[in-house]
This record gives C-alpha cells, sequence and structure tokens, in this order.
C-alpha cells in the first residue's frame, strides 16, 4: 500500500526529526494489514498533537484500524479529537457512529447518523449508501438487544430495508451493504428474497476477484456469508470462511468477531448448530489473572518461595500457551503478577495493568516491600511491564487505611473490565492465578479471586508449592491481618455505591422539591433495605447503597417517573453513580456518620459536571461502575453504554463515562 505522505515543515523545525520518525512509522504501519492494537495505541499515545492537525487523514485512518480491533473507546476518542480540527470530515464522523453503534449507545449513534445525512447531501453514491447503511447496523444492534419478539421483528426488517436501500443507492455496488442486505432479509424470514440478494452479491465479489483486486478479509468473509445463504456445500463454505480468516491479522478481532456473529445468526435460521463454523477462525483467550507476591524472609507458612520463581514463570508461560491467550487483565505486584505481565508481553499480548492506587503509592506498597532483598530487581520489571503495557488504570489517588479493601475492589473492577473486553470481541475469558490453594490473609487476594471468578467459569490454577516443595507447616491465613467488613455501625472502609441527584433550577426548588422528595422516596422503597446513608442538601440528594446494582435501580425508577410527570420532566435532572471503597466518621458536632473520601465524592462530581443536558436526562456512571455492572448483567437485568471521555476536572482529570439503561428500556 502507498502510505499518503504527512506534510513535512522546514527542515529547520526543530520537530522534524519527529515528524519523520512519525512518517515512517506510520507508513510501515499502513503496510501492516493486522497491526497489533499494542502497536497501534503506542501510535496514538506518542502522537504529536500539532502535527496531526495538519492532516485528517491520519485520524480516520488510525480510526478505522482501531475499529477492526475492536477499541470502540479508542475509536471514539481519535473521532472526536479529529472532528474538532476537521469537523466536516464524513469518514471521521462515520467512524465514531459505527463505534457508538458497536459499543450498544445506538441513541448516540442514531444521533451521529443524523447529523451526517444533514451536512452529506453533496457526496458521491457510494459515500451516501456507506452511510445511510449505519441505519441498518443500528436496527441489527436494536433487533439483537431487543427483548420481546415483537420487537426484534420490527428492528429486523428496518435493519433488512434501510441496508437495501443504502444498497440500491450505491447503484447495487457495494458488497459490504449487499450482504447485510442479504443476511438481514434472509434472517427476516424472507429467504427466497434473501438468497437473491446473496447471489447478486457473490457476483459483484467475483468480478472484484477477476479484475485483479487483491482479495482482502472482507471480500473473502463475503463470499463465504453468501455461499452459506446459497446453501451451497457446507464444506465448500467451510473452506471459504477458512480462507478469510487465514489472513486476518491480531489487529482485526472485531472484524472476525462481527463475521462470526452473523455465521451463527444465519446458521440458526436454516435450523443449523448455531456454532457450526466458529472454529473457522481463531478464538484466543482474554486472561483474567491474580496471583501472590513472593515470599518476604521468614514468613511462617511459606506461600511463593523465592525458590519458586522461576518455576512458576515457566507455568504461566505453559498455561498462556495452552489458552491461546493473546489479552491480558492483571495488577503489577511483585511476583506472580509481573511474571504474568512478563510472559504475556513476550508472547505479543495486549496487557492491560489496574492499579488499586497512584503508580508511587503501589510501588511502595506491592513492589519495593521492605525487607524484600528483591525490591531493585521487581522495581525493574515494575516499570518495564508498565511502559510496554497497552493500558495503565489507577484506580484511587492513594491508599486508604483498609489496603485489603482497596485490593478487593480493584480485582472485582479488574474482572468487569476483562469481561467487557471479551464479550466485545466474542472470546473466552479465561481466569488463571497463581495460589498456594489455602484461605487468604484478608480481602483483595487471590483466595478471593478464586472465589468470585469461578462463579461464571473454571479457574486454572498455578500452585507454587507444588512446584518447590519448602519444609514447614502447611500455609494458613494470618488472623491478625484479616479486616472485618463494615457493619451498620462500625466505621470500618467498604465497597458501597454513591448516587447523587441534582434536581430542579433555583426557581422552582422551593415549589417543586416537596414532590421530587416524594419521588424519591417512592424509587427508594423497594431497595430501602439496601441504603446505608443519605444527605439531603437544597436540591441536592447523596444515597449511598451496598452495592451498585441498588443505586442504578433506583435511578432509573426515579427517572421513569420522571418522564410519566411533566411537571418534573421540565426542571431537569442530573443523576450520577460511582462505586468503590467508602468510609464513615462520625462527626462530633452532630454525632452523625458521614461518608469520607475520593470514592464518596465522586459520584456527586460526575452529577455536577456541566456537560449534560438538562432536557435529555440520564443516569450517568463511572468507569468503575460500569465495569462491576457489567460482571453479570443477566442477574440485574442493566446495561452500560459508553458516551466517551471527558473532563471531569481536579483532582480527577479526563475519565471515561457511561450511562446506565434497563436492557428492555426503549431507545
Amino acid at each position: 500500500m502507498n502510505a499518503k505522505p504527512l506534510p513535512v515543515r522546514s527542515p529547520r523545525s526543530p520537530l522534524s526529526l519527529r515528524q519523520h520518525n512519525l512518517q515512517e512509522q506510520w507508513k510501515q504501519l499502513q503496510c501492516e494489514t493486522g497491526a497489533s492494537p499494542v502497536r497501534l495505541r503506542r501510535f496514538w499515545r506518542d502522537r504529536d498533537r500539532p502535527f496531526w492537525r495538519s492532516d485528517a487523514e491520519i485520524y480516520r485512518w488510525l480510526s478505522a484500524r482501531f475499529l477492526s480491533a475492536g477499541e470502540n473507546f479508542l475509536v471514539i476518542e481519535v473521532a472526536r479529537e479529529g472532528l474538532t480540527w476537521f469537523p466536516e470530515n464524513w469518514r471521521l464522523r462515520h467512524a465514531l457512529a459505527l463505534a457508538y453503534a458497536r459499543c450498544g449507545a445506538t441513541v448516540e449513534a442514531g444521533r451521529q447518523l443524523r447529523f451526517l445525512r444533514k451536512t452529506t447531501l453533496a457526496l458521491d453514491a457510494a459515500a451516501l449508501g456507506e452511510i445511510h447503511g449505519l441505519s441498518g447496523r443500528i436496527h441489527k444492534d436494536l433487533w439483537n438487544l431487543a427483548l420481546t419478539e415483537e420487537e426484534r421483528a420490527k428492528h429486523l426488517r428496518l435493519s433488512a430495508r434501510r441496508y437495501y436501500e443504502a444498497f440500491l443507492q450505491t447503484g447495487a455496488q457495494s458488497f459490504y451493504l449487499g450482504v447485510n442486505a442479504a443476511a438481514m432479509t434472509f434472517l427476516a424470514s424472507q429467504q427466497p428474497q434473501g438468497q437473491q440478494l446473496a447471489a447478486k452479491t457473490l457476483e459483484l465479489c467475483q468480478q472484484e476477484i477477476a479484475s485483479g483486486k487483491k482479495a482482502d478479509y472482507w471480500l473473502l468473509a463475503t463470499i463465504a456469508e453468501c455461499e452459506l445463504m446459497l446453501d451451497k456445500p457446507p464444506e465448500a463454505v467451510r473452506k471459504s470462511y477458512q480462507q478469510a480468516a487465514q489472513i486476518l491479522g491480531d489487529g482485526q478481532r472485531a472484524d472476525a468477531a462481527a463475521t462470526r456473529r452473523q455465521a451463527r445468526w444465519l446458521l440458526a435460521a436454516k435450523g443449523q448448530d448455531s456454532q457450526g463454523l466458529d472454529d473457522c477462525w481463531r478464538r484466543p483467550a482474554v486472561v483474567l489473572f491474580a496471583g501472590h507476591m513472593t515470599d518476604l524472609p521468614g514468613r511462617p507458612a511459606p506461600r511463593f518461595p523465592v525458590g519458586a520463581v522461576d518455576q512458576v514463570a515457566a507455568a504461566i508461560a505453559q498455561e498462556l500457551a495452552r489458552l491461546d491467550a493473546a489479552v491480558g487483565f492483571s495488577s503489577a505486584a511483585c511476583g506472580a503478577d509481573l511474571l504474568f505481565l512478563q510472559a504475556m508481553q513476550r508472547r505479543g499480548a495486549e496487557t492491560h495493568v489496574l492499579l488499586p492506587m497512584d503508580r508511587a503509592e503501589f510501588r511502595r506498597m506491592s513492589v519495593e516491600r521492605p525487607g524484600d532483598p528483591d525490591a531493585a530487581k521487581w522495581s525493574q520489571q515494575f516499570d518495564a511491564a508498565l511502559d510496554h503495557a497497552t493500558s495503565v488504570t489507577e484506580l484511587t489517588e492513594s491508599a486508604l487505611p483498609a489496603a485489603g479493601v482497596i485490593f478487593d475492589y480493584a480485582n472485582r473492577v479488574l474482572h468487569g473490565m476483562a469481561r467487557q473486553k471479551a464479550l466485545g470481541l466474542d472470546l473466552p475469558l479465561r481466569p488463571l492465578v497463581v495460589w498456594d490453594e489455602q484461605p487468604g490473609d484478608g480481602p483483595g487476594g487471590t483466595a478471593g479471586c478464586v472465589q468470585n471468578w469461578s462463579r461464571s467459569a473454571r479457574v486454572s490454577i498455578v500452585t507454587p508449592r507444588r512446584l518447590a516443595p519448602a519444609d514447614g507447616p502447611s500455609p494458613t491465613p494470618d488472623a491478625d491481618s484479616l479486616i472485618p467488613r463494615r457493619d451498620a455501625s462500625g466505621d470500618q472502609l467498604e465497597i458501597l455505591a454513591a448516587l447523587a441527584i441534582k434536581f430542579g433550577h433555583e426557581a422552582s426548588v422551593a415549589t417543586e422539591m416537596p414532590h421530587f422528595l416524594q419521588a424519591v422516596a417512592d424509587a427508594l422503597a423497594p431497595w430501602k433495605k439496601m441504603a446505608v446513608h443519605h444527605a439531603v442538601q437544597g436540591a441536592r440528594i447523596e444515597l449511598i447503597f451496598r452495592n451498585v446494582e441498588a443505586a442504578a435501580h433506583v435511578a432509573l425508577r426515579l427517572l421513569a417517573q420522571m418522564r410519566a410527570g411533566d411537571r418534573f420532566w421540565e426542571n431537569g435532572l442530573r443523576m450520577g453513580i460511582h462505586a468503590g471503597p467508602i468510609a464513615f466518621t462520625r462527626q462530633s458536632l452532630l454525632g452523625v456518620d458521614e461518608p469520607v473520601g475520593d470514592h464518596a465524592r465522586k459520584a456527586s462530581h460526575l452529577r455536577d459536571l456541566a456537560l449534560w443536558d438538562d432536557r435529555k436526562p440520564q443516569v450517568h456512571a463511572s468507569r468503575e461502575s460500569a465495569a462491576l455492572l457489567s460482571i453479570d448483567e443477566s442477574a440485574h437485568g442493566l446495561r452500560c453504554e459508553y458516551q466517551g471521555l471527558y473532563d471531569w476536572g481536579a483532582p480527577y482529570g479526563e475519565q471515561a463515562i457511561y450511562s446506565v439503561r434497563f436492557k428492555n428500556s426503549p431507545r
């Protein structure tokens, strides 16, 4: 592929060498069809913003690559920055809309689509067809999310119609639109019409190949999908899908997931095993990891002896090979975590690191431990692992007194983030631990991870003592370090969820507030036993619950009441949810418990951001709350939709924001 040259400034400019290196790097990446997400993320992270502003193509190219890799959040980040400099670039806005659709944020995707339709009338037929095809994609997502048969049938028909109209708009020359029109028509119980469209699309693909065009993944996958609808022999269909899958790169996992899902739908419609073609694609694992730190000298009951480090490292590498690990989520403590990250990075895999607290504090507590003779070695490995990580997330500004609860919180958020990734890429989630198979020393340890993670998947275990048996008694938990959970009257740290509400405008508060408080009480009633604290200050209300599910249900019930009553609706409503470790302290003046700490304030900060349209209230949630809710969506009937990265101001900086909905809520 011939890379489009980036504009170069005068050789006298001090940035010339950097620009030259960027141009060479971009040329190299453009020539690699499936460049790894790790390299793409680094390219984005190290960008020279003033230089990028000179050309929209680099934003468009990178957003397209991130779409193929399934990095939808980064697509939104790239496209939004690009659109600040190139607001009329329709391809950037198209990528933004598609990324929102893939995140499940169909409302925002539809808003972007409507904007495109209003501002791109002068484009050629092919471009307009591509834009209007987005409507088919959005209805396809809504069909997949709908709970009732009536809703499913409605969105399936609309998806088929929109794809078909877009296909005709291109003069029936787009095989992408053709195969989607065929598939959705086929699925809408109109198989003869779907097969006619499939035959037409297959003919287009054959013409592309006959013209000498190099067959890329989408061309070969379209041929396979058409053959499936046209009842070609099963072995021929399988061979076509395998040929497409063989040319996939690591940076095209989302492309594979999209094709695989559509093949499943078509097989089910034909009355065949929906997973009958899954083995045509490599489906590497997303690995969720936790493990012990190495033992400090003098530990009475060996758990991870220093003498077992090499054996544990080899066992981790062996497990990763067996699992075909491609994406990893873990923390970065000395011992098992760093051995895992090192093994994953040697495989060229993605590594997403989550630190329970800021980097310096975590280094002090979990890497450079006092009394550890290997502290310097672990510190070097920590720096290297984070430098090569795909992403690094720090959850809490600083360590809180009950460190075990902080680590327990991090492990739960880590689980949710890994599950979000696995679902988005249609990959299996495989928990792996380095564990001595004994009860832990308190909350936040590996034993707790095994207990929580084993509820949804089989946990693979590497046991250090079996690899390097040590003399001495069997490990037992250290009773002195156990951290009790907070009861209603205690002052210990606990993972709780804060819901912050703001109602109305100043002029309306005095007259409407009593009615609004009654509405809050009605929404709270079914979940009152889950509430542990409340405070009312003017038009602002803070509620704290024992879990994030309760906070979300109360907020959504309140939102539904607002929609049903016009007297509240026009006055505006803002709600923010954040879950995290929250402590209570006794206020000496009034003798009441008050929540303290960063996590206690974060929901209120989210609520008060000057981002929201008061005319269209939503329930907004932090990244951590969305991760916790994603662990078991089927149990609580809630879903989170990514809204984008926003500047929260000091001390939080730029953070992700989600909206929360009932799964069956109207869009």
